[in-house]
């Protein structure tokens, strides 16, 4: 208190023009001040043009204050009789310099309490002083689209005008980001819309709900009797929702501009300078379909089959999808692709592939080559004319997800493991949240020998997505890999007796049976698969299927290929097929079936009925090739074979070599089957049920016995050992091989001492 009386004494000894020239020095600084706040806190600009009221009424209080606190103190021997002298002491009471202070104290501090107060509104998102990113009804540098105003007058020039101008001015703003023309023009071709379309309120909101865009700005301008009302709002894309409004007024059409100014910065001010803590709506995926309620059904189908393995729920929401719009082409590939994941049939799934491939002409670039790589990889099956459409989706966008995540794949099919592991290494950094790319790497990185990399592949996909459903099969798969066949045995069944349902888990048992001798028991996992693939598709499947599967087990395994065609034989008996019915299987098993048993009259007629019944590009010229070379095989033209087999080497899967190796030894060629048969049994697997794995205790058995007859003990001695080793617990119809290869592994080490 002490240096308040002392600082109104020291005012007191001033005259009036150095009191004035102190006021005009201290607002000076105190505008400044408050200049700076608003600028740094992004402060309202009724903070500045408070202070400046406040200063501007204190100026008229400081001047009669020190006249009349000057003149008081002239006449204080006066008596005061004087009326005027009355009046004069009235006002002197009034205008205390005690009075002057204090209340431009309070004036300054309720400034600053209402200051505190909006900061604090702002800060905790709520109350009118809140900004819509302080709400979080936007995100952080949120993109937002600006709707093309409407005039309810008819002035569709200064509509158009102020669109553009605000357009113009939210481009430069740091709160928001503005939708390019060139995104909005592709928008527009996805939706199936023309690129010159009017942008309105209703085409705007469809466009920001399909890429993910939080709100639209939208507007209008009425004009009567020359006098300008610019209407803006600011409307959440999600529900419609208006989030903020403001209004200017031009009085003349040369304050147009001035007022589109006023009323941009009112909304860049009101959506705030600082940034919110929500998230925005994830963006609907990018596809070409008139229809929104579609594209909603098919990325939220999307998102299931992608992140969440549930193909079965995801398949009702497609076929939605294209109910209500059955031009939705990358709906039809993606139905097909749920279908495939869960087992379906390729009979079943094929029109789905080929419906999309048949709409690509509408589509746009990038869908057009997903519809054409998909088609070529699931229908015609030809992997280099799927990659080539990869890669040309990767020159237009070099992060696309699916070209790399599914270009990878193709890699691995095309014997390629290095540059797929790269394309998936690519697929994680542009979607870390989606299990497939984790996969595809690992599986890179084990046929390559990288076993621990595969390892720690699997644990980063476990960190990245705690919740996926399929970690205990990549556990599985890499015991496998590695060559713990116990682990992955009992990891698998575990899997297996948790959802009996999917076929995938009883193929996985009956591949994991084949392996280690145990034919009977694959047959009964090959029953159970079917079955349960039967059961998830509404199919009925029929005899031919499981038997031959079984006729397989026979010719391969068992090594009597005659067993295998009398169970097709049996099969027929119980099931009359027609050469020409599409009955769930391939002609071309049973090509290969009756081929390998000489039985060559029967074989080609089911290569002639595949060649009649399936479209060329349909063909799997690989499959072809296999059930060619066993037919000659079966005609003891064993080099022609070997020549057939050799071609085959350039098509998918060629680098397993299981084919070209047993061709090479069936043509006397020991030193070239020795060769293939050893990059066989040496190229690291995941156990899966689609991996030929199994093939690789046969070939040890072979490598065994070829390396004895060239006189190389040790390698022959190594080969046994592994055979006897895979197989000790084979079934007892399969004991004498064991035993005879165990025999001679004795005689070896006995002779080598």
């Amino acid at each position: 208190m002490s240096q308040f009386h002392n600082l109104i004494d020291e005012i007191r000894r001033r005259s009036v023009w150095q009191v004035l020239g102190l006021y005009v020095a201290g607002s000076w600084v105190v505008l400044q001040v408050a200049d700076v706040f608003v600028q740094q806190l992004f402060l309202p600009g009724w903070v500045f043009r408070g202070a400046l009221v406040l200063l501007a009424i204190g100026l008229p209080i400081l001047l009669v204050t020190s006249h009349l606190q000057g003149r008081a103190g002239g006449g204080a021997g006066d008596s005061g009789d004087d009326p005027d002298d009355r009046a004069v002491s009235g006002m002197h009471r009034l205008f205390t310099w005690r009075r002057a202070l204090s209340g431009g104290v309070a004036a300054f501090a309720l400034l600053g309490v209402g200051t505190g107060g909006y900061l604090a509104s702002r800060a905790f998102g709520i109350g009118p002083a809140a900004t819509l990113v302080d709400t979080g009804a936007l995100e952080p540098r949120g993109r937002v689209i600006v709707a093309d105003f409407g005039s309810p007058t008819g002035d569709s020039a200064l509509a158009h005008l102020a669109s553009e101008a605000l357009r113009i001015d939210l481009t430069q703003s740091s709160i928001v980001r503005v939708a390019d023309p060139l995104s909005v023009a592709g928008a527009l071709a996805r939706m199936e819309r023309s690129r010159d379309a009017p942008l309105d309120l209703e085409l705007a909101t469809e466009l920001a709900v399909r890429e993910g865009i939080q709100a639209v700005v939208a507007g209008e301008v009425s004009v009567v009797g020359g006098r300008s009302v610019i209407t803006a709002e600011v409307i959440a894309a999600a529900d419609g929702a208006v989030l903020v409004t403001r209004r200017e007024t031009a009085e003349t059409e040369d304050e147009f501009v001035d007022a589109m100014d006023r009323l941009s910065a009112r909304l860049r001010e009101r959506i705030g300078e600082r940034l919110g803590s929500i998230r925005a709506d994830p963006p609907l995926e990018r596809a070409t379909t008139s229809s929104l309620e579609a594209l909603r059904l098919f990325t939220q189908a999307t998102r299931m089959i992608d992140f969440e393995a549930r193909n079965t729920q995801a398949i009702p929401l497609l076929e939605e999808a294209i109910r209500i719009d059955t031009l939705f082409a990358l709906a039809w590939r993606k139905l097909a692709r749920a279908q495939e994941n869960i087992g379906y049939p390729l009979r079943i799934r094929a029109p789905a592939y080929t419906r999309a491939f048949e709409l690509r002409d509408r589509l746009t670039t990038r869908e057009r080559l997903l519809a054409e790589a998909t088609y070529h990889d699931a229908v015609t099956r030809d992997f280099e004319q799927a990659l080539v459409a990869y890669e040309a989706m990767l020159s237009l966008d070099a992060t696309d997800y699916y070209a790399l995540n599914n270009g990878s794949q193709h890699l691995l099919r095309l014997g390629r493991p290095a540059r797929a592991e790269e394309w998936a290494s690519r697929a994680i950094a542009a979607e870390p949240r989606n299990r497939f790319p984790y996969q595809a790497l690992a599986a890179a990185q084990v046929r390559q020998g990288k076993l621990d990399e595969a390892a720690r592949t699997f644990e980063a996909m476990a960190a990245a997505l705690p919740e996926v459903p399929n970690l205990d099969v990549l556990a599985a798969q890499l015991a496998f890999a590695r060559g713990d066949y116990d682990e992955a045995e009992r990891r698998f069944r575990r899997i297996r007796d948790d959802d009996p349902s999917i076929p995938y888990n009883h193929f996985t048992l009956e591949s994991m049976a084949r392996l280690r001798g145990h034919v009977a028991e694959a047959e009964r996992f090959a029953s159970d698969a079917l079955a349960a693939q039967a059961s998830r598709v509404a199919v009925r499947y029929p005899i031919h299927a499981l038997a031959l599967r079984h006729a397989n087990l026979d010719a391969l395994i068992r090594r009597d290929p005659e067993a295998g065609a009398r169970r097709l034989d049996r099969a027929d008996s119980q099931e009359s097929v027609s050469l020409t019915d599409d009955v769930g299987t391939s002609f071309l098993g049973p090509a290969r079936v009756y081929g390998a048993a000489g039985r060559i009259e029967e074989a080609r007629l089911y290569l002639e009925a595949t060649r009649d019944n399936v479209p060329p590009e349909r063909l799997d010229e690989a499959a072809v090739m296999e059930a060619e070379v066993r037919i000659l095989w079966g005609e003891g033209r064993n080099d022609e074979a070997l020549e057939l087999a050799r071609r085959a080497e350039g098509v998918p899967c060629a680098d397993r070599c299981w084919l070209t190796a047993r061709a090479y030894f069936r043509a006397g060629e020991a030193d070239s089957a020795i060769a293939y048969m050893e990059r066989a049994v040496t190229l690291p697997w995941l156990g899966d049920e689609g991996s030929d794995a199994w093939y690789r205790p046969l070939f040890y058995e072979r490598l065994g016995q070829l390396y004895d007859a060239r006189g190389d003990l040790d390698k022959a001695a190594e080969y046994y050992a592994r055979f006897a080793e895979i197989w000790a617990g084979a079934d007892e119809e399969l004991q004498p091989r064991v035993r005879a290869a165990q025999a001679r592994l004795e005689e070896i080490l006995a002779v080598r001492g």
